[in-house]
């Protein structure tokens, strides 16, 4: 209804595609978060979000783009190196997880989750599984694996 009254009104956009994402309509999620990045370029919750999505799809390496992405426009975004941690983990480059992982440990030095992490890369342990958000509760995280989507304020 809201996208009726007003058509360019990108937060409506976004949680349609939140909505679809929760319903299991991946593609038409990505679609949706597609024109909301497209008019949106800057926005780093849009950019993260896409990215998650396209890892819910198992496109890694589209994702992989849009996490780096994500961490340009904001490098200190633990859980968009987190994810693009994962990524490279998956796409067989250690050397780039450990790297993303130890830029969240140092962001995150108290994190018993990004330690042990950070120990297991190091001792040459890989996962194929993409890894539970650096913080729950923390804005923009995404449990992949269930595809439950903590909303995030939009940043312009």
């Amino acid at each position: 209804k809201a996208i009726e009254l007003k058509p360019d009104h990108a937060p409506a956009h976004y949680q349609l595609a939140i909505v679809y994402e929760r319903q299991g309509r991946l593609d038409d999620a990505v679609l949706k978060m597609e024109s909301v990045a497209q008019f949106n370029p800057l926005d780093v919750g849009v950019s993260f979000q896409l990215g998650l999505l396209y890892i819910r799809q198992g496109d890694y390496s589209t994702a992989e783009a849009q996490l780096e992405r994500t961490v340009t426009l904001l490098p200190t975004y633990s859980n968009a190196r987190w994810y693009l941690a994962a990524v490279y983990e998956v796409n067989g480059d250690i050397a780039a997880a450990t790297e993303q992982v130890q830029e969240v440990y140092d962001l995150n030095p108290d994190n018993e989750l990004v330690k042990e992490r950070l120990e297991r890369l190091l001792g040459g342990e890989v996962s194929d599984e993409i890894p539970e958000p650096v913080e729950e509760g923390e804005q923009g995280a995404t449990d992949v694996s269930e595809g439950e989507v903590v909303e995030e304020e939009a940043e312009e």
